[in-house]
């Protein structure tokens, strides 16, 4: 069964991973041909004519012709096809509209085009192909993939002349994955009905139904809300399908089955699961709550974003390689914001960047906002160190979210705790200077004042910025917040999107804090 899945997949998908592995062995000749390929494609666009794409022949030529762009300086034109116009930034049909769920705030609008739509599916398709490869791979044509995803379809959303949803839930879609090896075996869940519907709760317990009698061997989605559905299947959902008369009774007795002291064990119910494929946040703090349930899981990190998937982990474990013949790159010092953007051929290793991307959909020199590290040169292969928004500084010394997750991280080693949600906030007032980090646990320490110490050392030795005003007693130690599970989630679904598309933000505000009337 598993060699099956594998020739097929390699006939399949084949000569796109030659391609992609191409790319990683002369990423500057990649990038060249992407570019100029794009250039290519949209000269004949609004934006191509405006800034002569037809004359640009080098990316230092579209350097200098190109201005570096951000939401704001798009959206004029995305209100345009929003009401109908056609080749304004791509020469394509526009799909529909996406929904921003990002830890940045205000909800933006950003449209997709049907080009653009075959791209993004191809990068997943290369993961779920990867995956297959394996010797476990994906264990036979019997296995079954679930994504924890946000809706492709949002009814009362709509911009313009179109409808809206999110990308993840666009991908995950049978509709748009028509012609996907995977899709086309039906080994992909939820259905599009589950995967469209709005109320968390309902569609928790109707994803359930689907999948708990199912071989499920890889699951998709944020790792804070695939924890947070499995906490809501062992304490909720579970004992409401065993008293539901219409659920059949071989799925009831699965679930008896996988029953540990009277709880249900979800590694008794997917003893198979193997991969964990995720992006948006840092999985570090929530593998001990994976761990606990499942042997051996690997985690597969995506490099994905409201813009598109941009990269993921070809070899596991070693870092995010990007997808170099689809999307160019430039990267901007961190430290340095009005350099010249680097290209692929000109970073450094341990340098903080932010990555500027150019799309065949429409995204010229675009600024994400975020933060990565190149750990190898040859091939490309990077880590997301955090956003330019998810820096928090009282006194300058821009606290990165992998160094809050790092020190967490060394807390729970050291205290036996485990973790499924946190948040850092600055506080500043009369009193005192410091952070205060909201944690919710899913195993408490066994000193919380120990958890305290070790998170602050930690951080100390991770930021010498930090050390140095702690030090001078400029800023406070951090205190841990402990908050009853599932008080975080008000966050994402309430702010920054709805049935499941949301994340916690690694860093709130005291205003926020307010809003949600923590302690």
């Amino acid at each position: 069964m598993v060699g099956l899945l594998q020739i097929l997949s390699k006939l399949m998908y084949g000569r796109k991973v030659r391609k992609f592995l191409r790319g990683l062995q002369r990423p500057q000749e990649a990038q060249e041909n992407c570019l100029s390929r794009i250039m290519k494609r949209n000269q004949g666009t609004v934006y191509g004519r405006r800034h002569k794409f037809s004359k640009i022949s080098s990316p230092e030529k579209y350097q200098e012709q190109v201005p570096l762009t951000t939401y704001d300086d798009l959206k004029p034109y995305y209100e345009d096809i929003g009401q109908g116009a056609e080749n304004v930034l791509y020469p394509d049909p526009t799909y529909q509209f996406m929904i921003t769920s990002g830890t940045t705030g205000r909800q933006k609008y950003i449209p997709l085009s049907s080009y653009s739509l075959e791209e993004n599916r191809d990068i997943n398709m290369l993961i779920m192909a990867r995956i297959s490869s394996f010797t476990k791979g994906l264990q036979g044509l019997d296995s079954h993939i679930f994504s924890f995803s946000a809706p492709a379809i949002i009814p009362e959303y709509s911009y313009g002349k179109y409808q809206c949803g999110y990308l993840t839930g666009i991908i995950g879609a049978s509709g748009a994955a028509q012609g996907g090896l995977f899709s086309r075996l039906g080994r992909i869940w939820p259905s599009d009905e589950v995967l469209n519907m709005i109320d968390w709760k309902e569609k928790s317990y109707r994803l359930a139904l689907e999948i708990v009698p199912l071989k499920i061997t890889t699951m998709i989605g944020l790792p804070s809300n695939l924890c947070s559905f499995f906490r809501t299947l062992v304490q909720d959902i579970a004992p409401r399908m065993l008293g539901d008369k219409d659920v059949p009774s071989e799925t009831k007795d699965r679930l008896r089955r996988a029953m540990h002291r009277g709880e249900l064990h979800i590694g008794k119910l997917w003893p198979y699961m193997t991969y964990i494929i995720y992006g948006g946040i840092h999985i570090d703090p929530y593998m001990p709550f994976f761990d606990s349930y499942f042997r051996g899981l690997h985690p597969i990190s995506v490099y994905q974003a409201t813009e598109g998937y941009l990269g993921f982990e070809w070899n596991f474990g070693e870092g995010i390689n990007l997808s170099l013949n689809t999307v160019f790159f430039e990267f901007i010092p961190a430290d340095e914001p009005e350099a010249r953007p680097r290209l692929i051929s000109e970073v450094r290793k341990g340098v903080v960047y932010r990555p500027i991307i150019t799309t065949s959909g429409g995204f010229y020199r675009y600024d994400l906002g975020d933060h990565i590290v190149f750990t190898k040169l040859n091939p490309p292969t990077m880590r997301i160190v955090g956003r330019a928004g998810t820096v928090a500084s009282l006194v300058g010394e821009r606290l990165q979210e992998e160094q809050l997750v790092n020190a967490l991280r060394s807390a729970c080693t050291m205290t036996g705790a485990t973790i499924s949600a946190f948040m850092a906030v600055p506080i500043v007032t009369l009193e005192r200077t410091a952070y205060d980090i909201y944690v919710e646990f899913t195993e408490e320490p066994r000193d919380l004042v120990r958890f305290e110490a070790v998170f602050d050392e930690e951080l100390r030795k991770l930021n010498h910025s930090y050390n140095y005003e702690r030090r001078a007693e400029v800023i406070a130690p951090a205190r841990i917040i402990q908050l009853t599970p599932r008080t975080l989630e008000k966050i994402p679904f309430a702010k920054h999107g709805v049935g499941g598309a949301g994340k916690v933000p690694a860093i709130g505000t005291p205003e926020l804090v307010q809003q949600l009337k923590l302690p």
